[in-house]
């Protein structure tokens, strides 16, 4: 009986210095200091952009609509961006939003919901790949569909390749005067 005590004893002690040890390492990692973002500002030149229909009216829901353009900073360019738009909810669907509670829409404008996908190809450094929804203007005269009269919206960072690998954080798009786009990418490497 005092040898099954001891050996209870023993490993009751073995597992408090462990249970301590795995503590020390838990407390140590989470007081290190948190990264620091990384921002990239990007200038987009006007896309190239092409529509996909599939034999439907514009304004259909699914319609395909992709874009590439050269990319600079600090007025050198420095790669590209490639992306698509598929139509997610037309403006009929989003009435209530136009009542000035969402922050991403101005009063009285028609907007539409768009899921978007965008790659930005840095030459030399990498990819970084970004996704989320948009609201934009619902124009029926226009071709594509463009950030205009709303807000600027951020998509998410998702990842990426070479040295934007395992990047997460999100990208602001800004239209400009001469229809291109001030891209604003703040981004953590985890």
């Amino acid at each position: 009986m005092k040898l099954n005590l001891a050996k209870r004893t023993s490993r009751t002690a073995a597992a408090a210095v462990l249970s301590l040890f795995v503590i020390a390492i838990l407390s140590g990692a989470c007081t290190q200091e948190p990264a620091e973002p990384i921002e990239l500002i990007l200038t987009q030149s006007v896309p190239v952009e092409s529509v996909q229909t599939f034999g439907n009216p514009p304004g259909t829901i699914g319609n395909l609509h992709t874009f590439v353009a050269p990319i600079s900073e600090d007025g050198a360019v420095i790669g590209y961006i490639s992306g698509q738009k598929v139509l997610t909810k037309t403006a009929d669907m989003l009435v209530g939003l136009t009542d000035k509670k969402d922050p991403r829409v101005v009063a009285n404008i028609a907007i539409e919901e768009w899921h978007q996908t965008m790659t930005f190809h840095l030459a030399g450094r990498g990819t970084i790949d970004v996704a989320g929804a948009r609201l934009l203007n619902a124009d029926p005269k226009a071709v594509f569909p463009h950030i205009k009269k709303v807000a600027p919206q951020a998509l998410a960072i998702v990842g990426g390749t070479g040295e934007f690998q395992f990047a997460r954080g999100e990208v602001t798009t800004v239209l400009n005067a001469d229809e291109g786009y001030t891209q604003t990418l703040t981004y953590l490497l985890d």
